[in-house]
C-alpha cells in the first residue's frame, strides 16, 4: 500500500516539475519574444542592405556615364586640339619666311598631340616695316 510520506513525496515532485514548466513557458515566451525582435531587425537589415545595392548599382551606372561623357570631352578637345595644331601648320607653312617654327612634344603624352609655337626669324627682320613690330598670335 501507499504510504503518507510516498504522497507528500510524489506531491513535492509534482510541484517542483510544475514550477519548472512555469519557468520554461516563461523562459519561451521570452525566447520567442526574442526571436521575433531578431527576425524584425533581419528583415530591416536585409531591406537597407537592398536599399544600399541599388544605391551602389545606381551610383556605379552614374559613375559610368561620368567617364564616358569626360571620356568624349576630352577626345573632343584633342580633336580640337588637333585641328588647331593642323591649322596652325597650314597656316605657318603659307605665311612669309619671316616666321620660324618650333615644334615641341607636348606633356599631354596620352594624346601624342604635338605644340606648335611660331617665334619670329631675326634674320628675316631686315626691313624698316613697323607692322613687324606687332605680332598676332592668334
Amino acid at each position: 500500500m501507499i504510504t503518507l510520506d510516498q504522497v507528500l513525496l510524489l506531491q513535492e515532485k509534482v510541484e517542483t516539475a510544475v514550477e519548472k514548466i512555469v519557468s520554461l513557458e516563461a523562459k519561451i515566451q521570452q525566447l520567442t519574444s526574442d526571436n521575433d525582435a531578431w527576425r524584425e531587425k533581419c528583415s530591416e537589415l536585409t531591406k537597407a542592405l537592398t536599399e544600399k545595392t541599388e544605391l551602389i548599382s545606381n551610383l556605379q551606372i552614374t559613375q559610368s556615364k561620368i567617364e564616358s561623357g569626360i571620356l568624349s570631352a576630352l577626345n573632343r578637345l584633342d580633336a580640337v586640339e588637333n585641328s588647331v595644331l593642323s591649322g596652325n601648320e597650314e597656316n605657318s607653312s603659307s605665311e612669309s619666311p619671316e616666321f620660324l617654327e618650333d615644334t615641341t612634344a607636348s606633356e599631354n603624352t596620352a594624346s601624342g598631340a604635338e605644340e606648335t609655337v611660331v617665334v619670329p626669324n631675326p634674320s628675316a627682320n631686315n626691313s624698316n616695316n613697323s607692322d613687324t613690330d606687332n605680332f598676332d598670335i592668334f
